[in-house]
């Protein structure tokens, strides 16, 4: 295990215990460590996903000509 997975583990660990021992505590938890713990979800839409969406408005306009 690399030492950034490795430090990672170990932080998110900790937090976990801090948290169960503590219910209802505001814990501080670094950016990276939060975002290994799965805390922020990405909903941006992919390159893919925007190229698509733009084909089918133009297949839509030009219905309605």
């Amino acid at each position: 295990m690399d030492e950034n997975k490795k430090y990672l583990t170990e932080q998110a660990n900790q937090i976990d215990v801090d948290a169960t021992e503590n219910p209802g505590a505001a814990i501080e938890v670094d950016p990276d460590v939060a975002e290994y713990m799965g805390a922020f979800e990405e909903k941006a839409l992919s390159v893919e996903d925007a190229e698509d969406g733009s084909f089918d408005l133009a297949e839509e306009q030009s219905e309605y000509r």
